[in-house]
């Protein structure tokens, strides 16, 4: 899929704190990794992604949308304790959100 050009003439406006926004994410991410019992990171991870999401869909970027939505439900799993094999969930969360930053550069180039 690729952006319209007005569209993607307006994703530079934003790339830049959806870059930090998924940074944010991942070091959230291996904050709660390295202090389980802190739910802390995990809550401010899933704000992070709701804007993440906001700003996609307010774009009409519904891979985006989707992605951001899965990764919202595997985290809300993670919290209510509903996932039993967590570290394959953080893999799966961290290189989620760096092929959802690589997926906003596509989109941002053209592609």
């Amino acid at each position: 899929m690729s952006a319209n050009p007005s569209t993607q003439s307006s994703l530079h406006w934003v790339q830049g704190e959806l870059a930090q926004s998924l940074n944010r994410v991942r070091t959230l991410l291996e904050q709660h990794m390295e202090t389980p019992t802190n739910q802390l990171p995990l809550q401010q991870a899933v704000v992070e992604l709701h804007q993440v999401r906001g700003t996609a869909s307010m774009m009409q970027f519904a891979g985006v949308v989707a992605l951001t939505d899965e990764m919202k439900l595997a985290l809300q799993d993670l919290l209510q304790g509903r996932i039993k094999e967590t570290e394959a969930a953080y893999a799966a969360m961290l290189g989620a959100s760096v092929q959802l930053g690589d997926y906003i550069d596509a989109l941002a180039s053209g592609l």
